[in-house]
């Protein structure tokens, strides 16, 4: 959603994100689809990018895993 504005305002570093959080699960397409926002993202935007990655796998990911 982030990565083409749908319902959302378009935000690079929050589409990296959300792809790095699937590309960590293997979500198919997600690795690609990471380093094509990277190509649009600088090097700052990329290291909050991977911290954001970091706060929301600790919120929204690990409290569901068994």
């Amino acid at each position: 959603m982030y990565a083409l504005g749908r319902g959302v305002l378009e935000d690079d570093v929050q589409a990296y994100a959300w792809f790095n959080i699937a590309a960590a699960q293997d979500i198919k397409g997600a690795e690609d689809s990471k380093k094509l926002a990277a190509e649009y993202m600088n090097h700052e935007e990329i290291v909050r990018a991977q911290g954001l990655a970091r706060e929301y796998w600790e919120a929204y990911v690990l409290p569901f895993r068994n």
